[in-house]
């Protein structure tokens, strides 16, 4: 075993060239650190510091040249003072719900279903049943059948579902006529 390192380690990265917990020292300024998995993998042996200065000039270089592109950020304005453990939690309890409430589930499954049929090539979205559009969406009249589909083009999907506010027992609305089906 290699001074320094424990079993757990070892267990964990068998196959690098070098162990998890050896001391490397820095090829900028020499200093001993402690190397992440990614830098044993690449042989990169920058210690935080000089990684920071690093990514900084390669950052600048990319800025001058005109090749960096900024971070994606989300588009979403998040609410004054919402941390990022918050919105991890409000989004658990969102999905809690959803998988939660059997009514949501079937939806989610349907649509899901739905999806891998056509990424399978076992269902091919038409053009709209109302306007001829080739730009598509799957409606489900009843969740319980996934593979039933009709194809609508997001206005008429959206028409669709203005009239049909109430809903019967069979899961189809009562306005579904609104719309002939093909």
């Amino acid at each position: 075993m290699v001074p320094g390192a424990s079993y757990l380690t070892l267990a964990i990265y068998p196959l690098t060239r070098v162990c998890m917990s050896a001391m490397r020292a820095c090829t900028r300024c020499l200093s001993e650190f402690e190397p992440t998995p990614g830098q044993i993998k690449k042989s990169w042996w920058y210690c935080l510091a000089c990684r920071s200065i690093a990514n900084r000039e390669s950052r600048a270089r990319r800025k001058a040249r005109g090749t960096y592109r900024e971070p994606v950020r989300s588009n979403r304005p998040r609410p004054a003072g919402e941390s990022l453990l918050r919105k991890r939690e409000r989004d658990r309890v969102r999905s809690a719900k959803r998988w939660g409430d059997a009514q949501e589930r079937t939806k989610l499954l349907a649509r899901r279903t739905a999806q891998r049929a056509i990424k399978s090539g076992r269902l091919f979205p038409q053009p709209c049943e109302s306007c001829g559009v080739s730009q598509v969406e799957a409606h489900h009249g009843d969740y319980a059948k996934p593979l039933d589909v009709r194809w609508l083009c997001s206005d008429c999907h959206r028409k669709l579902h203005r009239h049909s506010i109430t809903r019967t027992d069979s899961g189809d609305s009562p306005d579904s006529d609104f719309l002939p089906r093909a």
